[in-house]
């Protein structure tokens, strides 16, 4: 996260739980946090065991993803809002040419003042992530039929489109509308983005994927989680006998 004090209360909360659950466990897990923007994060500490992201608002979730597949260990998130994958993040300032101050990078003469604590910095999209995140959505969003006159362009604009409609169905429904299709339509939208996200993982062939649902929560509409492991590790065999609950 690029908050710190959001990373300080959640070392504390780990710590509190670990403490109370000494006396029946031998085993002592690590959480390790650290403060950074996903978007520039490339490594991770080697014994980093898996990728935990909770309420991983838009591109934050994919960002999250790409870390873990990229450092070739497991993930399990928990992912927020969609529509804001839909905007595009602001191109910062280089190093030199900014003066970090509680959050806000300040540039110089008239450069323009980012905060990467702002939403659409933390939640939107760098421009090495496009939608749709795998070729199975791709080709449901193409048009079934095509003029020779159509240019490539044309159809990229098309499946955007068609994707920032789906994105924003998943978080505010399709209008106007009772309130139980409403319910339904976000269900649906939202279940189809997630299946985006780990068909893109599974299509590499190197990934075992699960989309599954959070227990408990019945009054919360964002209770999906993503869960992948590359493909022969042990995260991979438990992943893949864990029953479809979607």
């Amino acid at each position: 996260d690029v908050n710190p004090l959001a990373l300080d209360r959640l070392s504390s909360r780990w710590n509190s739980y670990m403490e109370h659950t000494a006396a029946n466990s031998t085993t002592k897990v690590t959480v390790t946090t650290l403060c950074a923007d996903l978007a520039q994060q490339a490594t991770i500490p080697k014994d980093t065991a898996a990728i935990l992201s909770l309420h991983a608002c838009g591109a934050a979730t994919d960002m999250a993803i790409r870390l873990a597949t990229s450092n070739n260990v497991p993930f399990v998130i928990s992912p927020c809002c969609i529509g804001k994958i839909t905007t595009q993040r602001v191109t910062t300032l280089p190093p030199r040419a900014r003066v970090h101050v509680r959050g806000i990078y300040y540039g110089h003469d008239d450069d323009e003042i980012i905060s990467e604590s702002a939403s659409f910095q933390r939640s939107g999209a760098p421009k090495d992530i496009t939608y749709p995140r795998s070729d199975w959505l791709l080709q449901n969003l193409s048009p079934s039929s095509t003029s020779s006159d159509d240019t490539i362009d044309e159809l990229a604009e098309i499946i955007k489109d068609k994707f920032s409609l789906l994105a924003k169905i998943a978080d505010m429904g399709l209008g106007p509308q009772s309130s139980t299709e409403q319910i339904e339509h976000q269900r649906v939208a939202k279940m189809v983005i997630e299946m985006d996200r780990l068909m893109g993982v599974a299509e590499t062939n190197v990934y075992e994927v699960r989309l599954m649902k959070l227990k408990h929560h019945d009054g919360y509409g964002k209770t999906e989680l993503l869960l992948g492991a590359p493909i022969h590790s042990k995260a991979a065999d438990i992943i893949r006998d864990l029953p479809v609950v979607m």
